[in-house]
């Protein structure tokens, strides 16, 4: 009797053996997985009812693999991306593994940022930050989750940009003296200590190719870079600002990011600032 002759269950049976034959090194590779589907199109067997028929040995094949990853902490971010293609070809969903996903997402969540660590040195780069991007693709993650590391990569981009020098330049709404570019500016709170005298206000944090200030109805106050002695980010909305003569902490919104930019912005320009600074303006 031909082989197109055999029932629908003999040829299931016989895909897994086949299945069995291609998985017993231990590893389904691609090739073996494209040897198995060419032989359910010579045999007219529908492919996904194949792979459901086989799914508990996928299932205990994926299950060693997972064991072996969770277990491994110097497993590879490369091999994590190979395990989760080696769940795609089995054709096991997510939650067909439930009692591993999580594990496996946290994992691949923590070899991610342990890459932006490694990288930090030139994550400034668009081709390093464009390659940890096609990495998670490859990952094939939920929605949420591959949003979420993808806002961390961007953050990081952000800040490693600010460390290399790359500072941005953006257009002030307040007048500058000519030649000096504006980096950043926000509305901040201030509470600043000059000897004795205390102050406090709201005002306009501007960072510019000369001098950091803050101007504000009251007067605010400005510094030349070289007259910075120290930026401290002490949380996500706080950062302390050692001057010469006087000390300020600042309320904002994005701390982390001003600081750096603050901090790169002094040691790009400590040697290139003015020697004598211009009064700073008040807002009308």
């Amino acid at each position: 009797m031909g082989i197109f002759r055999i029932t629908e269950k003999d040829k299931l049976k016989l895909f897994r053996q086949h299945f069995r034959t291609a998985t017993s090194q231990g590893d389904y590779p691609h090739e073996q997985q494209q040897k198995l589907f060419r032989w359910c199109q010579k045999v007219e067997l529908d492919w996904n009812a194949a792979r459901a028929y086989v799914l508990d040995d996928a299932l205990v094949l994926l299950a060693v693999h997972l064991k072996r990853a969770l277990d491994d902490r110097q497993i590879t971010l490369a091999e994590l991306i190979e395990l989760r293609h080696l769940q795609r070809r089995l054709g096991i969903a997510d939650s067909q593994i439930s009692n591993h996903i999580q594990q496996f997402y946290n994992l691949i969540e923590h070899k991610f940022k342990d890459q932006i660590i490694e990288r930090v040195a030139y994550f400034h780069a668009e081709p390093a930050v464009e390659s940890l991007k096609r990495d998670l693709q490859r990952c094939m993650l939920p929605p949420t989750i591959e949003q979420r590391l993808l806002a961390v990569i961007d953050r990081q981009h952000t800040l490693a940009k600010l460390s290399a020098g790359l500072l941005p330049v953006i257009t002030p709404s307040v007048d500058l003296y000519a030649g000096e570019a504006c980096h950043f500016e926000a509305t901040v709170r201030y509470l600043g200590s000059h000897g004795q005298q205390l102050s406090s206000g709201q005002g306009l944090l501007v960072a510019t190719s000369q001098r950091l200030m803050t101007l504000s109805p009251g007067g605010g106050w400005a510094a030349a870079w070289r007259d910075l002695r120290g930026i401290q980010f002490r949380s996500h909305e706080w950062l302390h600002v050692g001057m010469q003569a006087k000390q300020v902490d600042l309320q904002i919104a994005d701390a982390q990011y001003c600081a750096t930019l603050i901090i790169n912005a002094q040691r790009l320009y400590t040697l290139a600032a003015p020697t004598a600074l211009l009064p700073s303006k008040r807002l009308a």
